[in-house]
């Protein structure tokens, strides 16, 4: 069987489809990429507001672990921006130190929508 020669006005509209579908796949690459960076965001957030706390407090980091917090070394990781993902439960015992916890409260913009 010999193979089918195209013609360049398909080879033309071959490289347009790939062209295409090359493009919605950066889009998608690209809105993943967004995503991820939103959610990193948000624990970034919360990891500063939690090195915030323990700063206002004036507690250093050993004290943090005398207290059955997260070790130094682990918090000083966070500070440096090394980890960008701290682990829930470690940003809470760390918090419990120092008489503060993690919670869900009702936003004030959101009830404000609702009315």
């Amino acid at each position: 069987m010999a193979k089918e020669i195209k013609t360049a006005g398909q080879v033309r509209a071959s490289i347009i489809n790939q062209n295409r579908y090359s493009t919605a796949e950066e889009k998608q690459h690209q809105e993943a990429v967004e995503r991820e960076r939103a959610r990193l965001e948000s624990y970034e957030d919360l990891r500063d507001d939690v090195l915030s706390v323990l700063k206002n407090n004036n507690i250093s980091y050993e004290d943090v672990h005398g207290r059955l917090g997260p070790h130094p070394h682990t918090l000083h990781s966070w500070a440096t921006g090394a980890v960008h993902q701290p682990q829930l439960r470690k940003m809470q015992s760390a918090l419990r130190t120092v008489g503060y916890d993690i919670g869900i409260i009702e936003g004030r913009r959101h009830k404000e929508a609702a009315e």
